[in-house]
C-alpha cells in the first residue's frame, strides 16, 4: 500500500504495484565498470587525428551512439541507457586515464562507491592505455599548473577535484527550447548558420558542423530504440506490456525530429537530453531545472484533450525519476572521498516565483513530490522553491516527504536567493527564474555556462592552521608565505587584529592561487570538453557558434568550494576570547596544545577551555559576528577575479561564493591538525554553512538565528545548511505543522537553503553495523542524498555525529 503525501487516486491508470517492483529492482542495482565507451572513443580518436577537436568529439559521440549496446528495462515507460548494463559506469579516457589503470584492481575493494569489474574488462581497458599517454585533459592541466600550486596542494590547502580530470557538467539546458525545436530543429538552426553566413570564423563553422553531427547522431540513437521496442513487442506475451512496447516504438520512430507532441514524449525527451549529455561528457550536475514549469504545458494540453490522467502522469514521472538512477559515474578514489555515495547531483526543482512575479506552483509540483515518495532513490536531487505566495499545502507536502527520512526535498527561499542572484548582472525577471544545479548551487536555466560552483576547493581550515604557523605546514614543512615576520613556524600576534590581518593575507594568497588553477583547468577544458551537443542546448551558443567554454553562454559566473568557514570562525573566536580578551592562556600555550592534539601536560584542560568557548549555531553574537566576517573576508576578494571567458561574449565572467562542498569537509579535515575550537586532528571540518559537528547546543531556532547573520543574500553560488532532527520532532500532525511553520519562517530569517536528515543516531549506528538489514536507508549526505550503506565509514560517522535536534 502506497503511503501517499496527499494524492488521492481516482483511476487505475497508474500501476502502483509495478512502481514498487521496479523501485526494488533499481534499489538492488549493481555498480560496475563498462569498457564500451572507452573502446569506441579511442578508435574514433585514432581515425580523426589532425581534425578540429570539436569535430573529433562530435564524431566520437556519433560513433558511441551507433555502436554502444542498448536495452530497454523491463516494465519501464522511460527508456535510454548510458552504458552496457544498469548502473554501470562508462570510462572517459580522453579526460584522464592513468588513474583508471592504476585502480583497476581496487574498484571491487573500496570502502565506499565500489564497482564490480571482471578480468575481461580490465584487459580491455589496459589495451587502451598507450594511446592516451600525454593526450588527456589531466595531462595538459598538470603540464601547465604552476609549481607553487602543486606545493599548495601538497600543503593540503587546494584541491583540484573534477575540473582537472573530468568534463565540466554543471549546466541546465533550455528545456523549453529543446522541447519546442527538437534535435532535428536544432540541427536545422546550425545548418542555416553554416549555409547562410559566409563570414563565419573557423571556430564557428566547426561548431555548427559538430552540432549537426551530434543532433543527427542523437536522432539515430533514438531510432535504434524504436526498432528494439518493436522487436521486443513481437516477442512479448503479456498484452499490456506488448501494447506499451508498441507505443514506445511508435513514439521513438519520430521523437525529437521536431517538437515534442505529448506529455510522455516531453518527459522522455528531458530524460534523453540528460542521458546524452552524460554520454558526451563525464561531468556531473547536469540538472533538470524548473521541471514543473516547462513540463506543465504538455500535461495541461493532454489533460484537457482527455488523453492523459493525473494518475498516468504520476506514473510517467515516477518512471522517469527511477530511470535517472540507472546512470552512474566512476571517480578516482582520491576524489571519491570528496563525493561519496555515487552522486550525480542531478537537481530537479519545483515551485517558486515565475519571472512575471506570480506563483508557479501547479499539479506537476505536487506530482513530483509524490513521485519521489514512491521512487525513494537518490536521483534526481529534488528541491522545492517557496516564497510568500507558495501554497501552504506544497510546503506541507514537502514536510511530509522530509518526515519520511530520506533527505528530500531540500528547500530554497526565493526572497533570499533572488536577492543573491541580483548581486550579479541580472535583471529581476531573470533572477526570479533561478534553479538549483547540482547540490545547492544556483543558476539560470538555459542561460548559464558550466560550473556555478565546484571549481578549485579551498581548505579554510588548513589556511587557519598555516596562519597559526607563520604559513609553514607542520606536516610537510612547506612554507609559501610568511605572515608574522619570524623565521619558520614562530608567530607572535600581539592582538586579535594582527591575527585577523594575517588570516586575510593568507586567504588572499591562496584564493589567488585557486583562481590561477581555475584558469589552467578552464583553458584545458576549452579543448578537451568541446561539447557541441550540450552547448547547443544553452542560449546564445547556436547564435554565436561557440561552445560554452569558448564563451557561448548568455551569462558566466563560477565559484570555488570554500570548506570550513564555521571551523575557522569558531577557532578565531576561541583565540580571541581565551588569549586576547580573557587572557586565560597564552597563544604559545594554545599552539603547543594543538600541536600535540591536546595530549600531554595541560592539553585536556586547554581543550576543555576551547570547547567551552562560544560556538556558531547557538545564536551568540560574539562568535556569529566572527563567522560572518570570515565570509566577508572572502567575498571582498571576488571583484578582482575573472574567468577565461571575460570579453568573449557572456555577461559577467566573474566569481561569486558558494559553500556547496559535498563531502569534501571530511577529507579536507584529514589534512588539518587540531584547531583552537577544540576539534581534534584529522576530524571533519564543518559542512557548508552548517555549525561544526556537535557544536549547536541550543536547538533549531538558535541554529537558524546564527545562520541568518551570514551574508546569505550575497552568496549567489549557493549556501548550504544541513540540519538533523529526531524523528519524534516531526511525529504527529501538530509537530508536522510546527516543522512546516519552521520552514516558512526562513523567509524572515535570511535563510538561503535548508535540508534535513530525519533519523535518530541509534538507527544510523545499527545500519552502519548491519548494512544488509537496512538496504533502503537513504540519507541526506551533503547537497545530495545517497543510500547509507554505500558511504565510506568516515562519512557515515560524520552523519551520525551531527546534532540531533528537537523542539
Amino acid at each position: 500500500m502506497i503511503d501517499f503525501l496527499s494524492f488521492k487516486p481516482t483511476t487505475n491508470d497508474c500501476d502502483f504495484a509495478r512502481i514498487e517492483r521496479v523501485q526494488r529492482r533499481m534499489n538492488a542495482r549493481i555498480p560496475a565498470i563498462c569498457p564500451e565507451r572507452a573502446e569506441i572513443v579511442t578508435e574514433s580518436f585514432r581515425k580523426t587525428e589532425g581534425e578540429p577537436i570539436v569535430i573529433r568529439r562530435a564524431k566520437a559521440f556519433d560513433a558511441i551512439l551507433r555502436n554502444m549496446s542498448i536495452y530497454i528495462e523491463d516494465d519501464m515507460l522511460i527508456t535510454g541507457n548510458q552504458a552496457g548494463t544498469n548502473f554501470a559506469a562508462p570510462v572517459f579516457p580522453e579526460y584522464s586515464f592513468n588513474w583508471v589503470i592504476e585502480e583497476l584492481d581496487e574498484f571491487k575493494h573500496r570502502s565506499g562507491d565500489y564497482f564490480n569489474i571482471d578480468e575481461d574488462t580490465r584487459e580491455r581497458l589496459r589495451a587502451l592505455r598507450d594511446y592516451w599517454q600525454g593526450k588527456t585533459h589531466q595531462d595538459e592541466v598538470i603540464a601547465n599548473l604552476p609549481q607553487i600550486n602543486l606545493l599548495a596542494e601538497k600543503q593540503g590547502v587546494l584541491h583540484r577535484g573534477g575540473i582537472s580530470m573530468s568534463g565540466d557538467g554543471h549546466i541546465i539546458p533550455n528545456h523549453d527550447f529543446v522541447l519546442e525545436a527538437g534535435y532535428g530543429g536544432m540541427a536545422k538552426i546550425a545548418r542555416e548558420h553554416l549555409d547562410n553566413n559566409p563570414d563565419l570564423t573557423r571556430e564557428q563553422s566547426d561548431f555548427y558542423e559538430a552540432s549537426i553531427i551530434t543532433m543527427n547522431a542523437s536522432l539515430r540513437y533514438i531510432k535504434r530504440f524504436s526498432k528494439l521496442a518493436a522487436d521486443m513487442a513481437r516477442a512479448e506475451n503479456d498484452s499490456k506490456r506488448k501494447k506499451e512496447l508498441t507505443d514506445l516504438s511508435a513514439m521513438f520512430a519520430h521523437l525529437m525530429e521536431g517538437k515534442a507532441k505529448s506529455f510522455h514524449e516531453a518527459v522522455e525527451t528531458v530524460y534523453l537530453t540528460h542521458l546524452l549529455m552524460m554520454i558526451e561528457s563525464n561531468g556531473h550536475s547536469f540538472s533538470f531545472g524548473r521541471f514543473d514549469q516547462y513540463i506543465y504545458p504538455y500535461y495541461k494540453r493532454d489533460i484537457e484533450a482527455g488523453i492523459l490522467t493525473k494518475e498516468k502522469a504520476l506514473e510517467i514521472i515516477t518512471h522517469f525519476f527511477i530511470m535517472t538512477n540507472s546512470l552512474n559515474k566512476v571517480r578516482p578514489w582520491g576524489h571519491t572521498q570528496y563525493s561519496s555515495g555515487y552522486p550525480l547531483y542531478s537537481n530537479l526543482m519545483v515551485g517558486g516565483m515565475k519571472p512575471d512575479g506570480t506563483d508557479g506552483t501547479n499539479d506537476i509540483s505536487y506530482l513530483c513530490l509524490e513521485a519521489m515518495n514512491m521512487s525513494r532513490l537518490p536521483e534526481p536531487n529534488l528541491s522545492v522553491r517557496f516564497w510568500e505566495q507558495t501554497p501552504h499545502s506544497l510546503i506541507l507536502d514537502s514536510a511530509r516527504l522530509i518526515r519520511k527520512g530520506f533527505g528530500m526535498p531540500s528547500m530554497f527561499c526565493d526572497e533570499v536567493v533572488i536577492d543573491a542572484m541580483m548581486t550579479l548582472d541580472l535583471d529581476t525577471e531573470t533572477a526570479r527564474d533561478y534553479a538549483s544545479m547540482g547540490c545547492v548551487e544556483t543558476a539560470i536555466p538555459g542561460k548559464w555556462g558550466h560550473r556555478a560552483t565546484g571549481m578549485t576547493y579551498i581548505n579554510f581550515g588548513k589556511i587557519l592552521e598555516l596562519v597559526l604557523n607563520n604559513g609553514c605546514d607542520p606536516v610537510t614543512g612547506i612554507q609559501l608565505i610568511k605572515l608574522n615576520g619570524n623565521a619558520g613556524r614562530d608567530v607572535d600576534y600581539k592582538s586579535y587584529e594582527e591575527l585577523w590581518a594575517a588570516w586575510k593575507k593568507a586567504l588572499k594568497f591562496y584564493s589567488d592561487l585557486a583562481v590561477d588553477c581555475d584558469l589552467v583547468c578552464d583553458k584545458a577544458l576549452k579543448y578537451h570538453d568541446a561539447d557541441a551537443f550540450a552547448s547547443s542546448t544553452i542560449n546564445n551558443c547556436l547564435q554565436r557558434g561557440k561552445t560554452l567554454k569558448n564563451g557561448g553562454s548568455q551569462y558566466d559566473y563560477v565559484s570555488q568550494s570554500n570548506i570550513g568557514p564555521s571551523v575557522v570562525g569558531d577557532s578565531l573566536a576561541a583565540v580571541k576570547k581565551l588569549v586576547f580578551d580573557d587572557k586565560v592562556i597564552s597563544l604559545k600555550e594554545l599552539r603547543s596544545a594543538i600541536d600535540n592534539n591536546f595530549e600531554g601536560p595541560g592539553g585536556a584542560r586547554i581543550r576543555k577551555l576551547c570547547r567551552q568557548a562560544p560556538k556558531f549555531g547557538n545564536d551568540d553574537d560574539y562568535v556569529d559576528t566572527i563567522v560572518s566576517g570570515v565570509y566577508e573576508s572572502y567575498l571582498s576578494l571576488l571583484p578582482d577575479y575573472k574567468t577565461d571567458r571575460a570579453g568573449k561574449g557572456p555577461v559577467g565572467c566573474g566569481y561569486t561564493m558558494s559553500t556547496s562542498n559535498i563531502t569534501s569537509y571530511i577529507p579536507n579535515g584529514f589534512d588539518v591538525g587540531a584547531t583552537p575550537d577544540g576539534r581534534l586532528a584529522g576530524k571533519p571540518l564543518n559542512e557548508g554553512a552548517s555549525p561544526c559537528l556537535g557544536a549547536d547546543k541550543e536547538g533549531p531556532t538558535a541554529v537558524i538565528n546564527s545562520v541568518s547573520k551570514l551574508p546569505n543574500n550575497r552568496i549567489a553560488g549557493g549556501q548550504l545548511l544541513n540540519m538533523k532532527f529526531s524523528p519524534g520532532a516531526l511525529s504527529g500532525n501538530e509537530n508536522l505543522e510546527k516543522f512546516t511553520a519552521f520552514i516558512e519562517s526562513f523567509r524572515f530569517k535570511n535563510i538561503f537553503h535548508n535540508q534535513f536528515i530525519i533519523f535518530d543516531s541509534e538507527t544510523l549506528k545499527a545500519a552502519q553495523a548491519n548494512p544488509e538489514e537496512y538496504p533502503d536507508l537513504m540519507v541526506r549526505v551533503a547537497g545530495y542524498c545517497a543510500l547509507f550503506s554505500t558511504l565510506m565509514p568516515e562519512v557515515q560517522d560524520a552523519i551520525i555525529e551531527r546534532t540531533e535536534l528537537t523542539w
